[in-house]
């Protein structure tokens, strides 16, 4: 399941620079596997990267804990883009994306102990 997930959303690509607007329509969503070793990077970062490309829809799994974060609709409340909607749930639930998408997340992997890096 997980592999057909991936295979699914290649077609939207991934950047990690400032494009031209033309561009950023071709990217509807970013899907992240969060790290062990840098979390702080799909949480952080990469939730303020994401909506200043444009790209309004933003999941984030997290195989540490079984859970998935989804962010959406991009506002500039606090005078830059940002993501004004968040829901995390743990593994388990159908996250729900726009579109009509659907993400079954019970089946997603965790990391074995070894690789699990405290926050």
């Amino acid at each position: 399941m997980w592999a057909g997930v991936i295979n699914s959303l290649r077609r939207f690509g991934r950047c990690r620079c400032r494009v031209s607007p033309s561009y950023r329509a071709m990217h509807l969503l970013a899907v992240e596997v969060v790290s062990p070793s840098n979390p702080g990077t799909d949480y952080d970062a990469k939730s303020r990267d994401y909506p200043a490309m444009g790209i309004p829809h933003y999941l984030i799994v997290d195989p540490r804990d079984g859970t998935w974060t989804y962010q959406w609709q991009v506002g500039g409340r606090r005078g830059s883009p940002e993501y004004e909607n968040r829901l995390r749930r743990p593994y388990g639930n159908t996250v729900a994306l726009a579109g009509g998408w659907k993400v079954a997340t019970g089946g997603l992997p965790f990391f074995c102990r070894s690789t699990r890096v405290r926050t």
